[in-house]
């Protein structure tokens, strides 16, 4: 947990962030390091409690959440990717719906592909420009998307 000045970074980034009139622009910079690096602590410290967990202890709790051991690097994934840009994405594509029934087990596998995807930053811009399909052919999602246009 980071501290300053008794306050946890969450704290500090509120106090500075909710009174506009007081922040000034290194303010605002510092609260917003202060926050990445609590959320950084924060993931750390989930992290190593995860592993300190003994291997057939991890299988249980993954199997009771309906995920396979293989999919536990979407735990400790960016937490913005799958669950934000995966719909966006699934949209340039004009796939509507991937919560459809017919869908359940492709959704699963493109939120796998997409939590752990190396070019999110990429994504992440592409997808705030408005692109079309054909300039999203870095995704390692497309072709799969893609198809499930055509089926939809």
């Amino acid at each position: 947990m980071i501290v300053y000045n008794g306050l946890e970074a969450r704290e500090v980034a509120m106090t500075q962030t909710t009174n506009p009139t007081v922040t000034t622009p290194v303010q605002s910079l510092t609260a917003s390091v202060l926050g990445h690096v609590a959320h950084w602590c924060r993931r750390t410290r989930e992290s190593r409690q995860w592993l300190a967990q003994a291997t057939c202890e991890r299988g249980r709790l993954l199997a009771d959440v309906g995920l396979a051991p293989g999919d536990a690097a979407i735990l400790y994934a960016d937490p913005v990717a799958p669950w934000e840009q995966l719909p966006r994405m699934a949209s340039v594509f004009s796939v509507r719906r991937l919560d459809h029934p017919r869908h359940a087990g492709v959704r699963r596998d493109l939120e796998r592909v997409c939590a752990l995807c190396p070019v999110k930053g990429h994504c992440r811009q592409m997808l705030a420009s408005d692109p079309i399909p054909a300039d999203c052919g870095f995704c390692p999602n497309s072709e799969t998307l893609a198809a499930l246009k055509r089926v939809a």
